[in-house]
């Protein structure tokens, strides 16, 4: 069973602090394009993935509604060039 995340209810985490938890299944590079505020590089990226429960919302429409399973991916710059801001993405 996935992890829950819902902000209302304990001891269950909000969607956020489970996608941070996730560990990380697999590496990547990534060219970056330069822009006006940085230079072209390569990223090397951290992607972790897993399935997650969302629990309803409470409120009295939302009584009947079921979890709802999905999958998050997250993609991340765990180690950025030093004075870059890390990339990231998730989905």
């Amino acid at each position: 069973m996935p992890p829950r995340s819902h902000h209302h209810r304990s001891p269950t985490l909000h969607l956020l602090e489970v996608v941070k938890q996730m560990p990380i299944r697999s590496s990547m590079w990534l060219e970056l394009k330069s822009s006006q505020k940085h230079p072209a590089r390569k990223a090397l990226l951290a992607v972790s993935w897993q399935p997650v429960r969302l629990l309803p919302p409470r409120t009295r429409e939302a009584n009947q509604w079921r979890p709802l399973v999905i999958w998050v991916i997250r993609v991340w710059e765990p180690d950025p060039q030093k004075g870059l801001k890390p990339w990231t993405g998730s989905c």
